[in-house]
């Protein structure tokens, strides 16, 4: 009982600190990050004024706290994730303020990812578990290159999300709140008080007080990505009731998955940079028709509902992402006529 309170007093305590961080950071934002500027285009940036990409700044402090915490208390995975995050949070800082190329940015995550792989074993993917079918398969020998290719995907495909006020913050909520239902003690007191966090922000992005930013949308992925592994690795290798299936994954990050893979197709097909931005998103097609309150609302609901049905194991997971395939490419085809 006492160890339960003790768990409860640092969750609050965690979420205090986000909060009166926040609350600071906020304040003063416009004096301590001028240089952090969105300014709107009229073509890609339709917000109606400048508005400062600090979002990750944010989470970036949250993460720096409780890295120092979790190495201090021996949980040297989860510090090496927080520690690689906040690394990746600065190639986000920095392609905000120069504009990087997004070939020089998958180098240098793509350098970072491998350093950090290469010092935590249990952050990588060596085996897959396929509910499915009941089997495992080893794929230790392609761990660095097929980890590596997940973390990028992941990082890209919430880059991509983050073109509507809230949506990329949103789906970071849903994912991590997926980690949680899984987690273990330790990790769910790192993840809640990072929920409130999110909360928070999502309601000052949808009212335009600040962005997400690439520093934002980089370290959350990152993060996201690596603590899904540790917890997949985690369950595992404790053979635990609630194991998480190669297809559960799948499903969580399905949407903005197959929006990114649509998207990087019709372009190749196109003969386009796959890397350049338009406005042909699932999340732009939802905004021609209804408003930003209502894009949100359908975009996360098929993101939960699916999730949902998974996890209550009524119908094969297999089966799931069939049908969701279908209906997505038939909903996009039915947007684009509209």
């Amino acid at each position: 009982m006492e160890n339960l309170i003790n768990n409860y007093n640092l969750i609050f305590g965690l979420s205090i600190f986000n909060l009166v961080s926040y609350l600071l950071l906020n304040k003063y934002k416009q004096n301590l990050f001028f240089f952090l500027i969105d300014n709107p285009d009229k073509i890609r940036k339709l917000h109606s004024k400048p508005v400062l990409m600090i979002g990750g700044i944010f989470i970036a402090n949250y993460f720096i706290f409780t890295s120092v915490y979790s190495f201090l208390n021996g949980h040297i995975s989860f510090s090496i994730i927080l520690f690689t995050s906040i690394l990746v949070f600065f190639i986000g800082l920095i392609d905000d303020y120069y504009s990087l190329s997004a070939y020089k940015k998958l180098f240098f995550l793509s350098i970072i990812s491998l350093i950090a792989l290469n010092l935590e074993n249990s952050i990588r993917i060596e085996t897959l578990y396929f509910s499915t079918f009941e089997r495992v398969l080893n794929v230790k020998e392609y761990s660095f290159f097929l980890t590596s290719l997940c973390i990028l995907l992941l990082i890209n495909c919430l880059n991509l999300s983050d073109g509507i006020n809230g949506l990329a913050v949103g789906i970071s909520i849903i994912w991590i709140m997926f980690n949680i239902y899984y987690a273990n003690i330790f990790l769910t007191i790192m993840l809640v008080p990072l929920i409130f966090l999110l909360i928070l922000m999502f309601f000052s992005i949808f009212k335009e007080q600040f962005f997400l930013g690439d520093n934002g949308s980089l370290i959350i992925s990152c993060f996201v990505g690596l603590v899904t592994i540790l917890n997949y690795n985690q369950n595992l290798l404790n053979n635990d009731q609630k194991i998480i299936s190669t297809e559960n994954i799948f499903i969580l990050f399905m949407l903005p998955g197959l929006d990114m893979f649509r998207l990087f197709l019709e372009r190749i097909l196109k003969k386009k940079d796959p890397f350049k931005g338009d406005r042909n998103h699932l999340h732009h097609l939802l905004m021609k028709k209804f408003s930003l309150k209502s894009t949100l609302l359908i975009y996360l609901f098929l993101m939960i509902f699916f999730i949902f049905i998974d996890q209550i194991n009524l119908i094969p997971s297999i089966y799931i992402i069939i049908f969701f395939i279908i209906f997505y490419s038939f909903f996009i085809k039915v947007l684009k006529k509209i």
